[in-house]
């Protein structure tokens, strides 16, 4: 190994004899300082400057960077040239430049030792893509480690995703599985614990009525099932019932309330043999109120019975009025029961689809990148549901329904920012351009893009946004538009459609009976259009609508009658110049 050394001038500086270009390590020593190493330093022609510093003996002259530099694709990439800059407000800010290492440890670099401060870091390599500067910041005497990572051809930004490290990863990690155990807390504390309370209290409430009703013995198969839940204090072991309540708890709802829910109601019906007649009385009319709330044919059909039996001129039974009340309070405690069951119901499902969410998000920042935009559109999903909380009607109770949106909306959010902006960049490609040039300005390859961010974090927020892309994406794949049956009306009588046939689009499609409809329309002037024909796919009759307000561009809005019968419609359109059928094919739902 050839070393060649120089004396430093007065001022600090130096320069070395004529060298070949290639790798070297520099060393500094001076009576009285510590040693500096620079190790695997690129020289290039004509000249390569590098910084040493030099501090008294055992103090500490800065830190180290080092790490490792790897392919698109995960490998070590050897040769490549790491360049440090100095941030510092000086003239001409120091840098350092080394080479990575092959063999055993390829890819791997030590920077040497750097002044504490902050630094911008690029990696290069001829045949490879220009990595994007990053920003670290170096401690005296502290040394850092940098995975850094060349992306595919084309890339605008580095792999590691505006400055992303190893740290950023294991932060994220730690957010999801805080974020999965604030969803079994809230579930266990915010639903399941009051709800169970309740169902305590009403338990609770239901046998001191037992108890002096002497309908023990006769009920007791019935205690027995409420024993074994753990609403009525039994013998048995305290430990299972502690377990039994925390697995409820946590994976609620396993059913358990809806059992209890039936039991209670089955004593409280036989708890009715009790009741006097004007009591019976008074229950009837409470009830006949509540069922006529039901928007139901048997409801109505009861509440009509109940209302004849309380104004008959002629005195019921009581026999009947009882039998009656029976079958009232069934019927509404079999729709509390089923409103339970269905919120209970809605609730589990959310909270799978937000873990299924969450494992698509990660398998999507790990494999696809660009885990900043899951990060934006999450923080636009949770925003969105807030603002929505913060307007929600207040209600008497949803078994903790509600809660489900919250679960659901930040991971919503989430897959919408990521892949919204995925599909942007479909959208405004040159093979498509379905999207204006407001769009374009949106840069998949460039996520820490000021634009790239905002669209995420729309995308995230605003589920319209994120259907409109969608829906205009599909309108241009799906070619079904144009095997619309042909419809008779149009000039020349009903023929097959010709290339130069106008075109429609609808939004929203499908539309709702009672929705305005806007339909752009391509290949006719839209202020000569006077009213929309819909005829029904399958058989039935023509309806006109005529627009509302005056043509904008190339759109109009059209008023979907709510008597219409919900189905698939051809488009037609009546112009001054008749009636002239149009691609397009109108999903009207109810």
């Amino acid at each position: 190994m050839k070393r060649t050394a120089v004396q430093s001038a007065a001022g600090g500086t130096f320069t070395s004899a004529s060298l070949t270009p290639g790798s070297y390590t520099v060393i500094a020593e001076a009576t009285g300082f510590s040693q500096a190493v620079l190790p695997n330093q690129a020289l290039s022609a004509p000249s390569t400057s590098v910084l040493l510093v030099l501090g008294p003996n055992g103090a500490k002259t800065g830190g180290h960077f080092s790490g490792h530099v790897k392919g698109s694709n995960g490998e070590a990439v050897p040769d490549a040239v790491v360049t440090f800059t100095s941030m510092a407000k000086v003239a001409a800010p120091p840098t350092t430049k080394v080479i990575t290492s092959g063999g055993a440890d390829a890819g791997s670099f030590d920077s040497g030792s750097l002044p504490a401060g902050d630094y911008t870091i690029e990696i290069g390599k001829p045949g490879y893509p220009t990595s994007a500067k990053i920003t670290q910041t170096l401690s005296d005497g502290g040394r850092k480690q940098l995975e850094l990572a060349f992306c595919t051809t084309g890339c605008e930004q580095d792999c590691s995703g505006c400055g992303v490290n190893n740290d950023h990863y294991v932060a994220a990690i730690l957010l999801v599985v805080f974020y999965i155990i604030a969803i079994i807390w809230v579930r266990a504390v915010k639903v399941a614990l009051p709800g169970r309370r309740l169902l305590v209290a009403r338990v609770a409430d239901l046998m001191d009525r037992i108890e002096a009703s002497g309908l023990k013995p006769t009920l007791a198969k019935r205690i027995a099932e409420l024993e074994r839940a753990g609403l009525v204090k039994a013998d048995g072991s305290r430990v299972r019932q502690v377990l039994d309540r925390l697995s409820e708890s946590v994976f609620w709802s396993m059913g358990l309330e809806n059992a209890a829910y039936k039991t209670i109601h089955f004593c409280e019906l036989a708890l009715l043999d009790h009741l006097d007649a004007n009591t019976v009385v008074a229950r009837l009319m409470t009830a006949k109120d509540r069922i006529a709330k039901v928007e139901d044919p048997v409801a109505k059909a009861l509440s009509d019975r109940i209302a004849n039996a309380l104004s008959a001129t002629t005195p019921v039974d009581a026999g009947q009025l009882h039998a009656l009340l029976v079958e009232a309070e069934y019927f509404l405690y079999d729709v509390g029961d089923s409103e339970f069951s269905e919120f209970t119901g809605w609730l589990n499902k959310a909270v799978w689809l937000t873990v299924v969410g969450i494992v698509l998000a990660l398998v999507l920042a790990v494999v696809g990148g660009h885990y900043i935009l899951l990060v934006l559109g999450a923080t636009g999903g949770f925003l969105s549901r807030l603002a929505q909380q913060l307007r929600r009607a207040k209600v008497p109770t949803d078994y903790g329904a509600s809660w489900s949106m919250l679960f659901l909306s930040p991971v919503l959010g989430a897959l919408s920012g990521w892949t919204g902006v995925l599909l942007i960049q479909l959208a405004t490609g040159e093979h498509l351009q379905l999207l204006g040039a407001a769009f374009q300005v949106v840069k998949w390859n460039d996520p820490c893009k000021p634009e790239t961010l905002a669209a995420a974090f729309l995308l995230g927020f605003s589920e319209r946004l994120f259907d409109t892309i969608v829906k205009k994406l599909e309108d241009s794949i799906d070619q079904k538009t144009e095997d619309a049956k042909k419809q008779s009306g149009g000039p020349g009588g009903s023929g097959a459609p010709t290339p130069d046939m106008p075109s429609a689009s609808f939004s929203p499609s499908p539309v709702k009976l009672g929705e305005l409809l806007t339909v752009t329309i391509e290949k006719l002037a839209a202020s000569a259009v006077s009213s929309l024909i819909l005829t029904p796919v399958a058989e039935g009759t023509k309806t006109t609508i005529p627009h509302e307000g005056a043509a904008v561009d190339k759109t109009l809005q059209f008023r979907v009658p709510a008597t219409l019968v919900a189905g698939d419609y051809s488009v037609s359109l009546t112009s001054s110049s008749g009636t002239i059928q149009v691609r397009g094919l109108l999903k009207v739902q109810a």
